[in-house]
């Protein structure tokens, strides 16, 4: 075993093994990647106390709290968690071995873990997070830059600062307590609850009461101002820009009570207590992401096509966040979602015309690629074709049942999967329950299919 685990150790150094691999562990089981997450248990919450000891160098002490229940017997069980040094672990305040290699923490409690008995599990650590090497995206989680710090990434990215069970499917409240020096700000997902003031540092107190998934967290540390609006039914916004572009970046965000109110009337309810976006000002960080209930923003991506962008991040509350995927092979049921939300949104601020403009656009991408948005790899999970195709598929859909039926299905689909997980399977049986229609033959040609449907089939010539 320890010579396995040296070979093990050699091949992450010498970059063998994608950061994404765990070397040992089970794995959730995810049908993209099979070792991302680990079985075995459930968690229910997690309760992070973080201090930014130095915001330049990215610094910290933590202790985070877990409480999870195995759901079998278990002699020992895995978290998520890059090569921070750990102080101690405790299961139910006894104290655990444990095990840390390559981004795998392995904890053997004193006494085994039994099936559907609550435990509650205390890691104690401190050091400086460094960024995940993403293989979609490059570098992922934890960044430190001139303006501050900040969390972004996917599939990956919490694992860099803390220990989790890094998997959508495995969803859990969180409520995160965030000490920073003086001036600076401390931002992150759902509602902020209390901010307390000490000598030289202030700290914030956030809670997502409603389940949430690893890659949803969003942390960040800077130099911001607050700039408030409400949305529909008495939602509360909190946006956190970049003090010296806090003016010019509320104009950018102005529709969003509208945005929340549009999409609430077509996919149902808003899902959280709470919504807002952050904007970060790292010059390195170049997309945006649906962090939950609190979308995330780099200034470059703001640059054109910006209210799109906006539109395309809040719809992903919905789709990807309440509801998100079983598997990461099902990501369509995220992107193509958010990108045919960007298609309504045109529609109903500029009309027919400017819609069916933007679905030629993006008919001209899906055809381009000979990505399948119904079986990405784990290098072309957010290829344009995923995103595009995907969106024209929900179009192809719209013409063949008709808008009544159309928009019940994604209220039905965004109540029945509120807060849990689906699959294209999901998708497609409830789509064919609520239309009565069978539309296994639509669904395959579009997401499958080594040919993409003419043009006429959506009605575009």
């Amino acid at each position: 075993m320890r010579r396995f685990l040296v070979l093990l150790a050699i091949m992450m150094v010498c970059g063998l093994l994608p950061a994404y691999a765990q070397p040992f562990g089970e794995g959730i089981g995810d049908l993209l990647l099979p070792l991302a997450g680990n079985r075995n248990y459930d968690v229910q919450h997690y309760d992070l106390d973080l201090t930014v000891t130095s915001v330049e160098a990215g610094n910290i002490e933590a202790v985070m709290t877990i409480g999870l229940t195995p759901t079998r017997d278990v002699a020992q069980f895995f978290l998520d968690f890059e090569m921070l040094p750990i102080a101690s672990i405790t299961v139910d305040a006894q104290p655990a071995v444990f095990h840390h290699l390559a981004g795998e923490l392995e904890i053997v409690p004193q006494q085994p873990l039994r099936a559907e008995q609550p435990v509650t599990v205390i890691i104690r650590y401190a050091g400086t997070p460094e960024p995940i090497s993403n293989p979609m995206l490059g570098s992922a989680g934890w960044q430190t830059f001139a303006g501050g710090i900040y969390v972004a990434g996917e599939p990956l990215s919490a694992t860099s600062f803390i220990p989790i069970n890094d998997h959508p499917r495995d969803k859990a409240t969180y409520e995160i307590a965030i000490t920073v020096p003086k001036p600076y700000v401390a931002v992150s997902n759902g509602v902020l609850l209390s901010t307390d003031e000490h000598d030289d540092t202030t700290t914030y107190t956030w809670q997502m009461a409603q389940p949430m998934a690893s890659y949803l967290l969003t942390l960040s540390v800077g130099r911001y101002s607050l700039y408030e609006q409400v949305g529909p039914d008495d939602l509360p916004i909190s946006n956190y820009f970049p003090t010296p572009l806090a003016d010019a970046l509320s104009r950018i965000f102005e529709n969003q009570p509208d945005m929340i109110a549009f999409y609430s009337e077509r996919f149902g309810p808003y899902p959280f207590d709470s919504f807002g976006s952050l904007v970060v000002a790292d010059p390195q960080f170049h997309y945006a992401l649906e962090t939950q209930s609190r979308s995330t923003f780099s200034t470059n991506i703001l640059q054109s096509g910006r209210e799109l962008v906006v539109a395309h991040e809040l719809a992903h509350q919905w789709f990807g966040d309440s509801v998100s995927v079983h598997s990461w092979r099902d990501i369509w049921l995220n992107e193509g979602f958010a990108r045919y939300a960007e298609v309504l949104w045109l529609e109903h601020t500029q009309g027919r015309a400017a819609m069916l403009g933007y679905l030629r656009r993006l008919y001209m991408t899906a055809t381009s690629s000979s990505v399948l948005p119904g079986n990405p790899t784990v290098n072309t999970l957010f290829s344009g074709a995923v995103y595009d195709r995907g969106a024209l598929t929900l179009h192809a859909l719209r013409l063949e049942v008709g808008d009544e039926l159309f928009f019940e299905i994604l209220r039905t689909y965004a109540e029945r999967f509120r807060y849990s997980n689906a699959a294209t399977t999901d998708f497609i049986a409830l789509a064919q329950e609520v239309s009565g229609m069978p539309l296994d033959a639509l669904f395959y040609v579009w997401l499958l299919g080594e040919t993409v449907p003419p043009p006429e089939a959506i009605g575009l010539r």
